[in-house]
């Protein structure tokens, strides 16, 4: 679903993103090499995919400040506020284990709203990969792969949406489960400082990996400690069945794994995860 009319009213004062100082920051670690910037856009992944058709532009990032067909995980909507999120998709090459971009992706943004001042006691993240805050949903990933057929690795655009300002007061049933920094803690937070941080770990921890595999370890253990998800009951829908039981632990490769209520240990590796 996409809410506009009195949000767009709403936050109509609220200034674009500063396109002169992420060109004068970025790029960072390889990620920001060029910067596309739309007012407004259906979908900064399908923009993103779209410019990368015919040559794969690693560290390209596209951006808007509103992003009325922006999607999920799942297929689901992604609500917009003009000039309100970060709206953000960031085309990576990555030749590691493709679970640990993920991994690298949350962590980035948990790294980015921490180093914005977030208390990090009011992290986590909802397997796999959206943000809590405060236990309210923050921000959403969804990254779009394909393998690329002249190199050993794959092809990543990385989108990227996180609430900042305004707020979901006007919407009480959006408001039980999702949530804006700003409403939060009542102050007000660069969109461009945490996007740099984001584009910037992301860069830094892909190299890191690449160059040396071991360094997995440390980024799953870092992703599985903040992990909200863990010792609590779930349902989860997959492609062929529902599985509900207590989110027990994860695998080496990410996957979330349920006791279920016959006390079987199911491996969740794609679905939808409920807490119960």
């Amino acid at each position: 679903m996409t809410f506009f009319g009195n949000l767009f009213d709403q936050t109509d004062a609220l200034p674009s993103l500063d396109i002169a100082k992420l060109r004068n920051r970025l790029p960072l670690c390889g990620m920001g090499s060029t910067i596309v910037y739309e007012p407004a856009i259906a979908s900064t992944n399908s923009l993103c995919i779209e410019l990368s058709r015919n040559q794969f532009a690693d560290g390209l990032l596209v951006l808007t400040d509103a992003q009325p067909e922006g999607r999920g995980r799942q297929g689901k909507s992604w609500i917009t506020m003009l000039r309100a999120q970060i709206l953000m998709s960031l085309a990576c090459r990555f030749s590691a284990n493709p679970a640990a971009l993920v991994m690298i992706c949350a962590n980035a943004v948990c790294y980015a709203l921490q180093n914005s001042g977030v208390p990090e006691q009011d992290i986590a993240i909802k397997w796999p990969n959206d943000i809590l805050v405060q236990q309210r949903k923050v921000a959403g990933i969804l990254i779009e792969s394909s393998w690329s057929q002249n190199t050993a690795g794959m092809q990543a655009i990385i989108g990227v949406g996180i609430n900042i300002l305004g707020s979901f007061a006007q919407w009480p049933e959006i408001a039980e489960r999702a949530a804006t920094l700003q409403e939060m803690y009542q102050k007000s937070f660069s969109r461009e400082d945490i996007l740099c941080d984001i584009a910037a770990y992301i860069g830094e921890y892909r190299d890191r990996i690449e160059a040396d595999a071991a360094e997995y370890h440390a980024i799953l253990q870092h992703w599985k400690a903040r992990l909200h998800t863990l010792g609590k009951r779930v349902s989860a829908q997959t492609a062929r069945a529902v599985i509900a039981g207590v989110a027990e632990d994860v695998a080496e490769d990410g996957s979330l794994l349920v006791r279920t209520d016959s006390n079987e240990l199911a491996a969740i590796t794609w679905g939808d995860v409920h807490m119960l």
